[in-house]
């Protein structure tokens, strides 16, 4: 009552042409700038969580010349001033129950906020506000790409209403911690602090910051002045609290690595590692270049094992010099991306009972992702086997420790051109050969060899020992997923060797496994589709995932298989003469990546019989 007494007021007996009035910007988390906890001091707000103040005029004289102005977070403001008409603040809360009440859409608020940019390109405020929805799809590239262009325009002199270059550092430091790199991030905080001192959100920040880089005291410095700067606040104290249990915590983590003439990717893969690992290991196998002085160099434990054609022997040494409660294993030619470096370090101080597989994606000629065991607990009895593709999963599955999938990316660069991947290729399955050579009976080894041969374009070998596993009852019950594989690289090798029918049998027997959906969906399409059978490659393929493909433990090379549904679709679609509808799967299949023309040379054939 007291407010509307103060508005009512405000109106009879006005004090100002035009009043500022604070928005309660109501939040199920407090995120925003100036985030508050609610007090029910308002009987409306009564369930809600967190508010943001923003402030704006909202109430003013009804005089001609007032208009809105901007596509989005439209103002009175500049015509008000224009105008120049008086004006103050009203001491009246607007409580806003959008963010809560329903969902807002992103896209359309980023090409609205796109479109204000085009129209006012003078106007930093428009580059603010395209800054945030573009972090808020985290689009983080260009919002920094963008927030610096706001920058530069305050600092040329251009103004607009409630244009805070504390906030521009802000929304830039989120931008450049959502892209991981938190030493700028931590600039702009700052910079934005010095603007801001008592800006609970920019001391927490910078906490996040040095926590994501492993500094977990500097963390604790800053996430204890957040709290007592807004100690009414959650978020600041879980943080505190979080990385005070960091700090008293006994768990260390070692990475292991196996090097041979590593120097040219050695050091970028240790340096990726530091801000989270306790400890590192590096087991080389015979370098003859500075491999061994790098490592040592950045701090690593070297021991030396020699080679004998058996990497799990290899990684087997460089487990044994591991003092860590974790192991996660490395090549020298991985990376740990900077984003995922806060994942990792929320992992390690999980109790050590279960094991962690993480995405591996491929960078080079060879762009596939797949699920591989990374991290385990560091037991006795942990260890790896098979001399090449070695694996742990075998003796965790003797100890009974679980695994589980994590959104955990680490990037592989061994791949670098096609001649390189042929030589790994060759190698190891020499090294493969040689093993079953000892061990005839294994037939995980085998599928391994049968893959490589598949691979590598030698098709009749392929199908010689694929045959062999799937025809193996026992190897079925113990490793169902291995087996349905075989069974779908069976069918794969066949269509390369123009068996179309057996092709058919073999995936059609995978497809009922239930594994691997989207490769046996697209290779049963081909299949139909060489058949001249385009009614059945169009009903295999309702069931290709469209939408979502699931990253498996097969390497899978996810955009080339879309643009293989898409293609086979378009080719079903051709042969029925359904040519409006084959020409939309082409452009699908070139959407999905470029690095392929044949539906590029379908689409032309179709549209110049069209035209003709």
């Amino acid at each position: 009552a007291a407010e509307l007494q103060r508005l009512r007021a405000a109106v009879d007996k006005p004090f100002a042409d035009a009043y500022r009035m604070t928005t309660r910007n109501y939040q199920p988390q407090p995120t925003g700038m100036g985030a508050r906890s609610v007090t029910d001091e308002y009987p409306e707000e009564r369930g809600m969580k967190f508010w943001v103040p923003t402030t704006k005029i909202r109430l003013f004289r009804r005089k001609e010349g007032v208009r809105f102005e901007g596509a989005v977070h439209e103002l009175v403001e500049r015509s008000v001033e224009k105008l120049g008409m008086n004006v103050a603040d009203l001491t009246v809360p607007v409580l806003h129950f959008g963010d809560v009440s329903k969902r807002r859409d992103p896209d359309r608020y980023l090409e609205v906020a796109r479109r204000k940019v085009a129209e006012r390109p003078d106007d930093p405020k428009a580059y603010f506000e395209l800054g945030t929805v573009l972090n808020k799809l985290r689009k983080f590239e260009e919002s920094v790409e963008v927030l610096t262009k706001g920058l530069e325009l305050i600092e040329a002199g251009h103004t607009a209403p409630y244009a805070q270059p504390e906030l521009f550092y802000a929304a830039r430091g989120n931008a450049l911690q959502g892209l991981g790199r938190y030493e700028k991030a931590i600039v702009d905080f700052r910079r934005a602090l010095g603007l801001k001192p008592n800006a609970h959100e920019f001391w927490n920040n910078i906490g996040v910051c040095y926590e994501s880089l492993g500094q977990y005291d500097k963390a604790a410095e800053y996430y204890e002045r957040a709290h007592k700067l807004a100690p009414s606040l959650p978020l600041p104290k879980a943080n505190l609290e979080r990385v005070r249990k960091k700090i008293a915590a006994d768990v260390r983590l070692s990475v292991c690595m196996i090097v041979k003439d590593g120097e040219k990717t050695l050091e970028r893969a240790i340096r990726s590692v530091l801000p989270f690992a306790d400890e590192v290991v590096v087991v080389d196998t015979g370098s003859s270049d500075r491999s061994v002085e790098i490592a040592r160099a950045l701090g690593a434990k070297v021991g030396h094992f020699r080679w004998r054609n058996d990497f799990a022997a290899a990684r087997n040494a460089s487990l044994q010099m591991a003092t860590g409660t974790w192991i996660m294993w490395l090549d020298a030619d991985d990376v740990v991306p900077s984003t995922e470096w806060p994942k990792l370090q929320e992992l390690k101080f999980q109790e050590p009972d279960k094991a962690f597989m993480f995405i591996l994606r491929n960078e080079g000629v060879a762009g596939e992702k797949c699920w591989q065991l990374r991290m385990f607990p560091n037991r006795p009895g942990v260890e790896f086997v098979y001399p090449v593709h070695e694996q742990v999963t075998p003796s965790l599955q003797k100890l009974g420790i679980p695994v589980t999938t994590v959104n955990v990316e680490i990037v592989h660069t061994g791949y670098s051109s096609d001649e390189v991947v042929r030589a790994k290729k060759e190698k190891y399955l020499r090294y493969l050969l040689e093993y079953l050579e000892t061990n005839p009976d294994d037939q995980l080894a085998r599928y391994h060899v049968a893959f490589t041969y598949h691979t590598t374009g030698r098709q009749r070998q392929a199908v010689g020992e694929f045959r062999k596993i799937v025809e193996d009852p026992g190897f079925e019950a113990n490793n169902p997923r291995v087996h349905a594989n075989a069974l779908l690289y069976l069918g794969r090798a066949y269509l390369e060797l123009g068996q179309v029918e057996e092709a058919i049998s073999a995936l059609q027997r995978a497809r009922d496994k239930g594994f691997e959906r989207g490769l046996v969906t697209v290779s049963l399409a081909q299949a139909y589709n060489l058949l001249k059978q385009p009614e059945k490659a169009l009903e295999a393929l309702e069931d290709f995932p469209f939408d979502r493909i699931e990253i498996s433990p097969m390497p899978v090379d996810t955009d080339a298989m879309r643009y293989s549904a898409y293609y086979q679709k378009g080719l079903a679609l051709e042969r029925l003469g359904r040519i409006e509808e084959a020409l939309d799967a082409y452009a699908q299949a070139q959407r999905a990546t470029d690095r392929y023309d044949l539906a590029r040379r379908r689409m032309a054939i179709l549209r110049g019989r069209l035209r003709a």
